[in-house]
């Protein structure tokens, strides 16, 4: 049984490499995310509404200041005004033509103007942080990608060396079918074909996950998959009234109120000045020069208009209640999402916790075994071995599946109230 010792000795000294490999520097989670983000499409589009939002606000700016006009024409005109007793240009069609200047500039509109103003500058702070809820999302898509990415890599791993295994075992079986008869080999035979399905399945998730994280980083996932740890108290690295969900929606309170307090001023009076300046000749078909220029001070307000500016104001009451309501709606789903997502992370933990104590019980008995069959190999139960093997990978499954599900959770967790990119060291210029 010499040779069946040197085939456990050298399938262990596989399993030891393959599992320090796994550790090696390679791929990190940080690095897929920021990948991802500069080219994610999603953040792009929150940027170009940003920087829409910002050329807005030197729209609104832009009734403040002097409004300036100039109008000219020329081109044939007539004009009968006998009915006023005046002579009319003896029947001749004139060439009317004229340029005229106007400036116009508000001077006191009770702060509408001002207000609007406000309300502009509030909506583009509200879209950069929409930016930042969009790279929050985005990173955890990403992340959870890479780590169902990771999840099959070490599965497939478990798989392939768990085949390694019946290789070794059904190589057993047939060296002693003298002693044990073919029924084990037969068996194993099913077995092994049965595994071997098993890793076709993994391999081809795997394969689709590849796709994904490709599509969204622009990245090749590679074997040497790093994971950062994970938090095991989410609430410890995060703050709720600081998530940008809970800021934008603080801000859409704001934007509500500035847009209510411009549409209730926007009642009262307002005083202009109006300047025009102006030369023409035979304009409108009178006969002779008509120059022209004033300077005004003009007062404009309207008391009744149907109600359509008392409609404005309920428009905008309403927004606010709506924009109150939302943020303790925000809010409220914050802590949940949180607070399930910890439930999710400490059951994980505590199953990987006992997977992982089920696991060493188990290669235990499988040592066992090959004491066994180091001693020689009388009496050996393969068939058991076998058993003990497949036990042993739907243990390690399990235990990958707890380990990555308590990543995943953390993710979540951080993601909803805003942290994720922060307890990563991502810099905000991703």
């Amino acid at each position: 049984m010499g040779l069946l010792h040197t085939r456990h000795t050298f399938l262990n000294l596989l399993i030891l490499l393959s599992a320090l490999g796994l550790s090696a520097h390679g791929q990190t989670l940080r690095d897929a995310i920021e990948k991802g983000i500069c080219h994610s499409p999603a953040v792009k589009k929150a940027v170009a509404t940003a920087t829409k939002s910002l050329h807005e606000i030197s729209e609104v700016r832009a009734d403040r200041r002097p409004q300036l006009f100039l109008d000219s024409s020329a081109g044939a005109a007539f004009r009968d005004r006998s009915i006023d007793g005046l002579a009319t240009s003896n029947g001749d069609t004139l060439l009317s033509r004229e340029v005229r200047f106007s400036v116009r500039q508000i001077l006191f509109d009770f702060g509408t103007t001002q207000m609007l103003g406000e309300s502009a500058e509030l909506r583009n702070q509200f879209q950069n942080l929409l930016i930042c809820d969009v790279k929050e999302r985005q990173a955890r898509l990403i992340a959870e990608t890479y780590l169902e990415v990771y999840r099959y890599r070490l599965q497939s791993n478990a798989v392939r060396r768990h085949l390694g295994h019946l290789d070794v075992i059904l190589s057993d079986a047939k060296t002693l079918e003298d002693v044990h008869g073919k029924e084990e080999s037969v068996i194993l035979e099913g077995r092994l074909i049965s595994t071997r399905g098993k890793l076709a399945e993994i391999v081809a998730r795997l394969k689709g996950l590849d796709n994904r994280f490709k599509l969204l980083t622009t990245m090749e996932s590679t074997g040497s998959m790093q994971l950062t740890k994970m938090p095991t108290s989410i609430c410890d690295h995060v703050k709720f009234e600081e998530s940008p969900r809970v800021r934008a929606a603080d801000l859409a309170i704001q934007v509500s109120q500035a847009n209510l307090a411009a549409a209730r001023k926007d009642k009262l009076p307002k005083i202009y000045f109006e300047g025009r300046s102006g030369i023409g000749e035979n304009v409108s078909g009178i006969n002779g020069s008509d120059d022209e220029w004033s300077a005004l001070l003009t007062f404009r307000w309207s008391p009744y208009d149907g109600g359509r500016k008392n409609a404005v104001i309920a428009q905008n009451m309403a927004e606010l209640d709506k924009d109150a309501a939302s943020k303790d709606d925000v809010l409220l789903s914050i802590k949940d999402t949180v607070g399930l997502a910890q439930a999710e992370l400490n059951g994980a933990i505590e199953r990987r916790a006992e997977l992982v104590r089920a696991l060493r019980k188990m290669n235990e008995g499988i040592s066992l075994y090959s004491e066994k069959i180091d001693g020689g190999g009388k009496g050996v139960n393969l068939l058991g071995l076998a058993n003990a093997r497949r036990e042993a990978l739907t243990v390690e499954l399990d235990s990958i599946d707890a380990l990555v599900d308590s990543y995943v959770a953390a993710v979540r967790g951080l993601e909803a109230a805003g942290g994720l990119q922060c307890y990563l060291k991502i810099s905000s210029e991703s």
